[in-house]
């Protein structure tokens, strides 16, 4: 990686929710869209009921929300190629921390871009738990990238939301 993001700790970035009962999907729900929120959510509990009634919520409030199966993603690779396929890459997408910086940088230029109607992006990664145990330097790296692409949408005040909540 070309020195795009530092690295740093991500325990001071992550926020736990350990079970989710429909209160703490509802505050799950608020932290996602909050647009002053962290690009990083740790989930312990949520299940494929808990995963369709977030998507509808989160739907519901123009968040466009994909999702990463995260079982069989196992090192950096498989992991880009997840990645294009959830959310559509264009074409040019050249499967390395470069591009996917660039791409999630610019969600215009995917093959299903973001329209100006969506408040923004959602990515739930089920099981992300297999890829940090199997690979953990791609999934720090992808967790800096993530942090790094909200930042600077903050910085530069666009009024867009990028979160990602990585499933255990």
């Amino acid at each position: 990686m070309s020195g795009m993001v530092r690295r740093r700790s991500l325990r001071r970035i992550w926020k736990r929710v350990n079970r989710v009962t429909p209160d703490e999907l509802k505050e799950l729900e608020v932290e996602c869209t909050d647009l002053s929120g962290d690009a990083i959510l740790l989930t312990n509990g949520l299940d494929e009921t808990a995963s369709a009634e977030l998507k509808t919520s989160l739907r519901a409030k123009n968040f466009r929300v994909e999702t990463l199966d995260g079982e069989n993603i196992r090192n950096k690779a498989e992991l880009l190629e997840a990645l294009d396929n959830a959310c559509g890459f264009p074409g040019f997408y050249g499967k390395n921390w470069d591009a996917l910086n660039d791409c999630l940088s610019n969600p215009a230029s995917w093959d299903r871009p973001v329209s100006e109607a969506e408040a923004g992006i959602i990515l739930i990664y089920h099981d992300a738990t297999t890829l940090k145990q199997s690979d953990r330097e791609a999934f720090v790296t992808f967790t800096e990238i993530v942090i790094s692409v909200q930042k600077g949408w903050r910085t530069e005040g666009r009024n867009f939301r990028f979160c990602v909540l990585l499933g255990a």
